[in-house]
């Protein structure tokens, strides 16, 4: 009796030894789970690293950001041809192709007069609303738009840019293409 008991516990052992072992079924299985699951990723997330390796177009930009308040003392440190920076990455984003620093800048101001409240435009002598054209290679991907060195350039995207001796935040308020 104790033999037959050795030997069935011989073939437990090399069952639980075969259930134990990875084989080509259980690879595959895994393999068609995580391709599905990178598919799922790349269709329904627009902004996904996937979306990066996607062929890209490039497309040369005039994009135009507007500073406003800007001092007087500081509007003629933006000058065409100046290379243009993100102060973030500290990636190149550009050339400056024009400015246009001739609107003051206003501020609308609620005043109370008799009872009643209006608003009025305030102009800051000193101060002015600079207009810098830059221009670009971008590259364009479906969905996400254009970018620059990883820079996403958009219409109401908001733009820390640094030139040889200026930095300042403004918004994007035109974008076209070359």
């Amino acid at each position: 009796m104790s033999r037959s008991n050795s030997g069935i516990a011989a073939s437990t052992q090399k069952k639980r030894k075969k259930e134990g072992r990875f084989n080509l079924i259980d690879f595959l299985i895994v393999l068609l789970i995580l391709l599905l699951l990178a598919s799922v990723i790349y269709l329904f997330s627009p902004i996904s690293w996937m979306r990066r390796l996607v062929a890209e177009e490039t497309r040369n930009i005039y994009y135009t950001v507007e500073f406003q308040g800007v001092s007087e003392d500081l509007i003629d440190k933006i000058r065409e041809d100046q290379i243009v920076v993100d102060s973030i990455s500290k990636n190149t984003i550009g050339t400056v192709t024009a400015v246009d620093y001739n609107t003051k800048y206003t501020e609308l101001q609620f005043v109370e007069q008799d009872g009643q409240v209006s608003g009025v435009l305030a102009e800051y002598p000193s101060q002015y609303n600079v207009i810098v054209t830059i221009y670009a290679t971008a590259e364009y991907v479906e969905g996400s738009g254009y970018s620059v060195n990883n820079q996403r350039i958009a219409v109401g995207e908001k733009l820390s840019l640094r030139f040889p001796d200026y930095a300042n935040e403004g918004f994007c308020i035109g974008l076209s293409l070359e």
